[in-house]
């Protein structure tokens, strides 16, 4: 008897959510808008880069991960037809990037630990990008003097809007982990 409550309870279980998109506000009523939230991200992406600088063995590690906020919300108006105007909002995640920078050689340990997120760009973004856009990739450019460079870019999920921008990270004197930017 048990066994056949659990097995029709998976069973409709089952049946319910193979018809709802996921995060979806599901409702018969007109005046309700829904909602599409994007799945938790759980990856976090790795990238790994050994570095030579005044001959000593250097690790940079850029490691991209959701910040699962459900943060960025794009408003879409469908007009298919002047009597049927329809909103729908869809929710994405943040992103963060930190970039770690460690002495393999002599006096190992981390030189510097840096965090970019879309904040640190706040003021070069229009306030609508601003508030769509999420952290696409940071790439590793090159070492020059004191700074690891960096490429970051920014972009609007679902789109082809996206703000580039060139970064510089101090790794040695006073101003160690220290990020100046500018635009590309």
């Amino acid at each position: 008897m048990v066994q056949r409550m659990i097995i029709k309870f998976l069973t409709i279980y089952s049946l319910i959510l193979s018809s709802v998109t996921f995060g979806q506000i599901v409702s018969d009523s007109s005046d309700t808008i829904p909602i599409f939230y994007s799945e938790v991200d759980r990856k976090k992406l790795h990238e790994y880069k050994y570095l030579e600088i005044d001959h000593e063995e250097y690790k940079l590690s850029i490691d991209k991960y959701c910040l699962n906020d459900n943060l960025i919300r794009l408003e879409i108006k469908n007009e298919a037809s002047d009597s049927l105007k329809k909103t729908i909002i869809q929710a994405y995640h943040n992103y963060e990037v930190e970039v770690h920078l460690f002495r393999l050689a002599k006096d190992p340990g981390t030189i510097f630990l840096r965090r970019i997120n879309k904040e640190i760009f706040k003021n070069d973004l229009s306030k609508k990008f601003y508030e769509q856009a999420t952290i696409y990739s940071v790439k590793y450019r090159k070492v020059r003097l004191n700074r690891i460079y960096l490429d970051v870019v920014l972009s609007v999920p679902d789109s082809s809007d996206q703000v580039e921008f060139h970064c510089s990270i101090y790794y040695t004197t006073g101003n160690i982990s220290k990020l100046d930017y500018w635009r590309k």
